[in-house]
């Protein structure tokens, strides 16, 4: 039988041995990228073993900022046979903080793996010798999409059990539950501005 193997260009192997936790991950990047006088983006692409397969860089950028292809961290996935990616990139001004945009750029990089049926672990910020997490500080969309979950299902529980709901919510929270889960929940209602 013959085999067709097909390579990402630009990923570089990772030897597993060397990063068998999140703390050597960041403790890697830091020394790949977190003293760059350039915001650098990177992308590891990990088995669903979480064992690291190999890293793009996939943006090098100016010094508050980088520009990235949507398009190519899911086509390395895609390639290494990645059904997990953890997202990295440094910030040369030394504050491993995330940004609102970098917040926003994440969220739109989860939506399209969840499509792809991939997960985002994290986004960290490098610096040289400090970072800042995305999934440690909450805020991934799938850690509030699994909030929800729990939320509705709490709901449907006490629904089947005959409890009486007394929930209301804001009318930013009532838009945010789907019509279905309204219909079949008459306890939840809107609360309306007096």
């Amino acid at each position: 039988m013959n085999r067709i193997s097909i390579k990402v260009e630009n990923t570089v192997p990772i030897n597993k041995a060397h990063l068998q936790s999140p703390k050597e991950i960041i403790r890697f990047m830091q020394e790949e990228i977190g003293t760059s006088a350039h915001e650098c983006f990177v992308v590891l692409y990990l088995n669903s073993y979480l064992n690291p397969l190999s890293y793009q860089i996939a943006g090098i950028g100016e010094q508050d900022r980088v520009e990235f292809s949507p398009y190519a961290i899911f086509q390395g996935a895609l390639l290494e046979n990645s059904t997990r990616i953890i997202l990295v990139h440094n910030h040369p001004n030394g504050k491993a903080m995330a940004s609102q945009a970098d917040v926003i750029a994440t969220h739109k990089l989860e939506t399209v793996a969840m499509m792809m049926r991939a997960t985002i672990l994290d986004h960290i910020v490098v610096t040289g010798n400090e970072y800042f997490s995305m999934r440690q500080n909450h805020l991934l969309l799938s850690e509030n999409q699994n909030a929800m979950v729990e939320e509705y299902s709490e709901l449907l529980r006490k629904m089947r059990e005959g409890e009486e709901l007394d929930w209301k919510y804001s009318d930013f929270d009532y838009q945010e539950i789907p019509d279905e889960v309204k219909e079949a929940m008459p306890g939840v209602q809107k609360i309306e501005d007096e």
